[in-house]
């Protein structure tokens, strides 16, 4: 009979408190990871909306470089806001005004006949019913900054750009800067 007591004794199951205290151990450990869980899963959103952010700022940025490059700088906007050049890359000469509008950069191109009188009547008045296109789709804020050309002493001038990004979540802002030298075909010689 002893034997048969011991056995019983052997093969004892959990009490009701062991198992809730248990299964309330359990439940704490698996609030605490679905949390973390959710929170790595809601930075990664943030972060891929600041790359995308980043990225469609740099292809705006890499975009108007290339197009300065070969151009004359018409016209600085108010607070730098907007510059209008004149690029001769384009077939026949084009004038194009690039804005910052609207937390947006845009583009606008008037293609043109190349002569004098094209180049000397790039101005905001050359845009009318230009449709303009957005280079960006999230926050971008930004100005431009140009040393005009000088003809008299045959210096090329340069235009910096700062463009402040911000992801769509308000994430923080991320600023990109260039400076391009323009190859301007008038003061080399080349036109």
């Amino acid at each position: 009979m002893k034997q048969l007591t011991n056995l019983s004794n052997q093969y004892r199951g959990f009490s009701l408190i062991e198992v809730l205290v248990s299964i309330a151990i359990f439940a704490i450990i698996m609030t605490a990871t679905v949390n973390i869980f959710g929170h790595t899963v809601q930075n990664y959103h943030y972060e891929r909306a600041s790359q995308e952010a980043l990225e469609d700022a740099q292809f705006a940025m890499n975009r108007i470089a290339k197009s300065l490059r070969t151009s004359s700088v018409q016209h600085i906007g108010t607070n730098g806001q907007s510059i209008i050049i004149y690029d001769y890359s384009r077939s026949g000469g084009a004038c194009v005004r690039y804005a910052i509008t609207g937390n947006a950069i845009t583009e606008e191109v008037k293609l043109l006949d190349y002569n004098t009188d094209d180049i000397l009547n790039c101005n905001n008045s050359a845009f009318v019913g230009v449709a303009p296109i957005v280079l960006t789709a999230h926050n971008v804020y930004g100005t431009f900054v140009a040393v005009p050309s000088d003809y008299n002493r045959k210096r090329a001038g340069r235009v910096s750009m700062v463009f402040v990004v911000k992801d769509d979540n308000n994430g923080t802002p991320v600023s990109l800067q260039t400076t391009v030298s323009l190859r301007d075909y008038d003061v080399s010689g080349l036109m």
